[in-house]
Formats: C-alpha cells, sequence, structure tokens
C-alpha cells in the first residue's frame, strides 16, 4: 500500500501505526501546530482540513495555539502535555476547539499521542466551546446501546455532548470514544455505516475480522462510507478509539440463517481492494462463541470493580490497560 493510500480517506484502511515512518510535520499537512514535529499519518482529507496523526513532541516543547482555523483533540500515550496550566500525563486527554480562544501548550518532558485535527468544525456545539482538559479514567463507562447492537460494548465519551440513543450515535460532527469490547463478544453479522467516515485505533487487547486480519495495539482500522465489514470477534477483549466525522448510524445483515446456510445475494467478499478472504473457518469460530455471550450480561457487571482498582493505580503511574484492567 502506497504513502497516498494511507492518506486517503476514501479507502478502507488497515495496517500496524508504530511501523509508519515518523516525517517531519510541515505546511502539507493540516495543522500547523504539527510543523516540525515528528508525524505519523493515519489519515486526511486535505480538501476540508481533515487528519488523523500520532503525534510526537520533544522534552521541552512549546506552542500558542490560536484556534483560528481548527480543532485539536489530543490524547496522550507517554509523557506530559500542560494547557493553560492544566497538566495531564499519559491517559490523559485535551479538546482545543475552533474559536475558543488561545491555548498555550507545554511539555516538560515530551509527549507522544493520537490527535485529531479538524478545520470542518461545528462550531458552537462540542465542549461549550471551552478548552477541555481530562484524564480518561475518570470519565464513566456508559453501556453502548443501539437498536441491533449486541450486548457487550461499553464506552466512554471523549467528545462532548455525545448523544447516545436513537438510531445514530453522536452529534453533528461526529464522535470520538474509547470503546471497550468485553472479553468473547461476537458479531457474526456484516455493518455498514452509510454516512460517515468511520476510524479505530487500538490501545489494547485482540479483535479477529476475517477480511482484515488479527488487531492488536496499535492497529489501525478505517472503513468509508458504505463499506460492509465483518463478522469479528475477539477472546480476551479489545480497547481501542473510535472517530467518525458524521452521526453513526448501523445497518446489519446477517450471512448466514438460524441453520447456517448462506443467504443468497449476501457477497461473500467485503468491497476492499487490498484483500479477499474466505470466511467459512472464521464463522465456525464466531459459532463457538455463543455460549460467552450468553454469560456477557454477568462479565459486564466486573467492569465496575475493574474501573475502581484503575483509579487506585493513578497515584502509581498509568498504562493503557490500567483503563479497565
Amino acid at each position: 500500500m502506497s504513502v497516498k493510500d494511507l492518506r486517503d480517506r476514501d479507502n478502507p484502511q488497515f495496517f500496524d501505526v508504530w511501523q509508519l515512518d515518523w516525517e517531519k510535520g510541515n505546511e502539507n499537512n493540516s495543522a500547523k501546530l504539527f510543523h516540525n514535529l515528528d508525524v505519523r499519518v493515519m489519515s486526511e482529507r486535505k480538501e476540508d482540513g481533515q487528519g488523523t496523526y500520532m503525534v510526537q513532541a520533544p522534552a521541552g516543547w512549546s506552542h500558542v495555539e490560536q484556534a483560528d482555523e481548527g480543532t485539536l483533540e489530543l490524547f496522550l500515550l507517554e509523557g506530559d502535555l500542560t494547557v493553560n496550566g492544566q497538566t495531564v500525563g499519559a491517559g490523559g486527554y485535551v479538546a482545543v476547539p475552533q474559536d475558543c480562544g488561545a491555548a498555550e501548550l507545554t511539555t516538560t518532558r515530551g509527549f507522544k499521542g493520537y490527535a485529531f485535527w479538524d478545520s470542518k468544525w461545528v462550531k458552537d456545539y462540542y465542549y461549550d466551546n471551552q478548552i477541555y482538559v481530562a484524564k480518561v479514567w475518570e470519565v464513566d463507562w456508559i453501556l453502548t446501546e443501539m437498536p441491533g447492537l449486541r450486548h457487550g460494548i461499553m464506552h466512554k465519551s471523549l467528545r462532548w455532548p455525545d448523544p447516545t440513543e436513537g438510531l445514530h450515535h453522536g452529534g453533528p460532527g461526529g464522535m470520538l470514544r474509547f470503546i471497550h469490547m468485553a472479553p468473547g463478544f461476537g458479531e457474526p453479522r456484516q455493518e455498514v455505516h452509510w454516512d460517515c467516515w468511520e476510524e479505530m485505533v487500538w490501545l489494547a487487547g485482540d479483535l479477529m475480522m476475517p477480511e482484515r486480519g488479527m488487531h492488536a495495539a496499535g492497529s489501525f482500522l478505517a472503513n468509508p462510507p458504505g463499506l460492509a465489514h465483518g463478522p469479528l470477534l475477539t477472546a480476551k477483549g479489545s480497547l481501542l478509539m473510535l472517530h467518525c466525522d458524521a452521526p453513526m448510524g448501523a445497518e446489519f445483515n446477517d450471512l448466514f440463517d438460524s441453520e447456517g446456510n448462506e443467504i443468497a445475494d449476501v457477497p461473500k467478499e467485503i468491497i476492499d481492494p487490498f484483500v479477499k478472504y474466505d470466511m467459512n473457518e472464521i464463522f465456525a469460530l464466531i459459532n463457538c462463541t455463543t455460549s460467552n455471550l450468553r454469560e456477557l450480561a454477568e462479565d459486564i457487571g466486573s467492569f465496575e470493580d475493574k474501573i475502581n482498582r484503575a483509579k487506585e493505580r493513578e497515584k502509581r503511574g498509568f498504562n493503557v490497560g490500567n483503563l479497565i484492567m
């Protein structure tokens, strides 16, 4: 896959972010903020001034973001960042909405994180149009419910307000969430999002999708509007960030009937220019998780204890796994 393909939000994507080359941010990137920083370009739509990046800043870096050209949202993987006097470390989240006023950004030890930049921001809707700084482990988990969606998924809303009811989730400019899939969660159907670009980056755990492959920490998956994707299965659970650029709805389509027979007129290959697959063996594997799915309600009940333990570990340091384990 070419570098050009990696930047293109019109094509489906699946790759390991950590294997991308670092490059110096320059005028070709959407945000001036990234100029002369080390960046890994995950996705871009340059004509709209939108992009998703892994960003690395050196110790002692500083920048005054005027917030007049776009909105910055940043999740820290390592290091520290201070925004107008509020400091967060790894696991911290910062949002500087467009037209909120100047933000002074500084770091003592440097930082590495996932950055989302949007020059077509829906103004005066998100974050009360104020700078927002949070520790993600302090944000509440919410049981994710949507018509047709199987139980076993929870989320934390990073971008807010974040409508979570009805056929579409997220505000007019989409959503940015932490997603947790419970161990043993499986979805034997394909799903399609018709109205939004969807991208996900894995922080911990595992996920198997037959047309893409095995996901782990650092995996990046992107689906343009109308791309059928799935089925999927996680053995030990998944923790990931999900980002979309418009309210997200989902259409689910069965591939097999209740007796295991293929349903006519359902494509056996997902429309992906890079890969093809035979899903018979994968479907058999998903079928074996039926008993696990029946126990998900009890498993979800244990999340509160895990979250409380994560808060206790704040005093001893942070790693991504502490958010749920």
